[in-house]
């Protein structure tokens, strides 16, 4: 649904869910909100999310407010969006967007029409930071990653001044069944293109394959 009030999510878990949107952004616990709102403890688990626009495995369009993830965890499902996708949360404007201790695992994210990323599909303005993050890293069946334009282990795509850091943060495991597929016009183990400015601190990409059919990184 939509948030218009800020919001609390807390210990909340979506399991063996189909939560779909033919007309706008979809998410596993919202849809859209343009109010500040933090999830913590929150799990995502064989779920499958599609939006007409923006999808997250959280939430799809967590829009010009600021959002906070912590100990969140998305696994074993699939998320796609006709414009933006992200494996937690798609597309937000103007604000600061927070991952602290996230996973995601044995996930599939797929944006039809724009850009992909493992938690978070794209990012303008504002900023957005990412901190003792795992994408992959205990997957059995592995993680793939596909944007038509920019496609990234962490995020896809940060855009109009958008600054970003990356501490402490791992995409990919070890051997086959941890590997990550990352593929997009412009495809990054951490981000698939980035424009306003990032900062990275001990950060590890493991197994990855990483294609870009412009640029790879």
């Amino acid at each position: 649904g939509h948030r218009w009030s800020a919001a609390t999510f807390e210990n909340c878990r979506v399991i063996r869910t189909q939560v779909t949107s033919t007309a706008n952004s979809a998410g596993g616990l919202s849809g859209y909100s343009s109010v500040d709102t933090t999830f913590t403890d929150c799990t995502v688990e064989d779920a499958a999310v599609t939006g007409a626009s923006f999808a997250g495995g959280l939430i799809g369009n967590p829009t010009a407010g600021d959002f906070s993830f912590e100990r969140c965890r998305v696994a074993g499902s699939e998320v796609t969006g006709v414009n933006i996708a992200g494996g937690m949360a798609g597309y937000n404007w103007g604000g600061k967007v927070s991952f602290e201790d996230c996973e995601a695992e044995n996930l599939t994210v797929c944006s039809t029409g724009s850009a992909a990323g493992g938690l978070m599909g794209s990012k303008g303005g504002g900023s957005v930071h990412f901190t003792g993050c795992k994408v992959g890293q205990d997957s059995e069946t592995g993680i793939t990653i596909t944007g038509t334009s920019p496609a990234g282990g962490l995020v896809g795509y940060t855009f109009s001044g958008c600054t970003s850091t990356f501490a402490r943060c791992t995409v990919g495991g070890s051997g086959s069944a941890g590997k990550i597929t990352i593929k997009g016009t412009f495809a990054g183990g951490l981000a698939g293109s980035e424009s306003g400015g990032a900062t990275f601190d001990d950060c590890h990409v493991v197994s990855a394959e990483v294609n870009g059919s412009d640029t790879a990184g």
